[in-house]
């Protein structure tokens, strides 16, 4: 591949444990001056609140240094990431979540649920704020090209934003997009069944065109669909990219449920998800499989490969660096929770670093004669404690309902 070719990538589900490894990773572009490359993004649910923030930013100007787009964009991302924004949409969605903390648990659950119609309304509200600004879908073009992926409960198939027409199956496309926000199209492509209800978004008085121009009749438009997280179809986001000749590079943040044999403390609740656990996990491999047979591309999966890549470094100079502690900063990386719950500084440098290490290996796998990129150095792990790194990270496995987990790092 040469240097003046173009790449795709693909921006996983995975809540903001998605949203910060894909930061990472493309920041990491931008870093080596690469991004300017990038021909497409697509996105999905936790992929899809950075790939906003990144096509949102750029559609106003190029990034001119990295110190640009971290403050463009990486910035507002780890705000979001430690602003209680979940507990921000829960009150905006109605002023009796506050008293959520205090009722019993099935209570919490129970109200929670039946908050989840609001919840969905409140969603872009809070996105609006902290990151669009209220911009329209068709502001969002830029440079670089970007599929924002949900999934129709009518059509059972993938729908798809972008910033010049709107797509579904059996509906066809439609430039009809001017009332689109952003944050309406993010919060469709995230907004996960268990939290949130499917967000509604009206087509009748749409004009749907046949997407290959063959005047094939279709069914009369209903007054609305309704949208959920694209992780339900295809948490990798990759239906758009299987026949394109341009090399895909996946950054899949997507988790990986471990076998349980001790299920005698499991509540109904918990064997609930995890009847819904093995679904979304079968949903990943398949796409992983059908990518591989494909599209044969370099594949980026959080919690595999690192080992080679550290190897990769030693022999270029970066010794004593310990591969066990290493391999399971990944492995706890890759089990943080899902949700959009206060991240720890840790959580989020080390998702970012992640994120970037296996776009970097990808690009020198891509790239060998680029002498450029080659001579670069590899990114720098963050400067942290192990022992207190690994503790942070453990303690993020578990999601926290109602209580954002405590802080006490901010990054400069």
């Amino acid at each position: 591949m040469e240097i003046n070719n173009k790449i795709n990538l693909g921006f996983s589900g995975g809540g903001f444990r998605a949203t910060f490894y894909c930061l990472g990773a493309y920041r990491r572009l931008v870093e080596l001056g690469l991004a300017r490359h990038v021909n497409e993004i697509t996105s999905v649910s936790g992929g899809s609140i950075a790939a906003g923030a990144i096509i949102s930013a750029l559609a106003e100007g190029e990034f001119s240094s990295l110190f640009d787009f971290d403050r463009r964009v990486t910035a507002k991302l780890i705000h979001l990431g430690q602003c209680n924004f979940r507990r921000r949409i829960m009150t905006k969605a109605s002023w009796f979540s506050y008293l959520l903390p205090y009722l019993p648990k099935l209570q919490q659950l129970a109200a929670a649920a039946a908050l989840r119609p609001q919840m969905s309304k409140a969603f872009p509200q809070v996105l609006d704020e902290e990151l669009f600004d209220s911009r329209k879908m068709s502001q969002a073009a830029a440079p670089t090209e970007w599929s924002c992926n949900a999934t129709c409960i009518n059509t059972l198939k993938r729908f798809r934003f972008k910033s010049s027409d709107i797509y579904g199956h059996l509906l066809g496309r439609s430039s009809d997009i001017g009332d689109i926000p952003i944050a309406f199209a993010v919060a469709a492509s995230a907004a996960y069944p268990v939290g949130f209800a499917p967000l509604e978004l009206d087509v009748e008085e749409r004009e749907f065109k046949d997407l290959y121009g063959t005047g094939t009749q279709k069914p009369e438009n209903p007054a609305r669909i309704y949208l959920t997280d694209g992780g339900v179809y295809d948490n990798l986001g990759s239906e758009s990219m299987l026949k394109s000749p341009i090399p895909l590079l996946m950054l899949d943040a997507s988790g990986e449920s471990k076998p349980l044999w001790d299920n005698s403390q499991m509540s109904k609740l918990e064997l609930a998800n995890r009847t819904l656990a093995v679904g979304l996990d079968q949903v990943v491999y398949l796409r992983r499989r059908l990518l591989f047979e494909v599209k044969q591309h370099q594949q980026l999966i959080l919690g595999r490969g690192i080992g080679r890549i550290i190897e990769y470094w030693r022999e270029h100079g970066a010794r004593g660096l310990e591969m066990e502690t290493l391999l399971r900063v990944e492995e706890l990386c890759a089990a943080l929770r899902t949700d959009m719950d206060g991240f720890h500084d840790v959580e989020i440098e080390y998702l970012m670093w992640l994120g970037a290490v296996k776009l970097d290996y990808a690009l020198r796998r891509l790239l060998p004669d680029n002498e450029l990129l080659q001579q670069s150095k590899m990114p720098e792990l963050p400067d942290y404690d192990a022992g207190f790194a690994t503790v942070i990270l453990e303690r993020g496995s578990k999601m926290s309902i109602f209580k954002p987990l405590h802080r006490d790092l901010h990054l400069n």
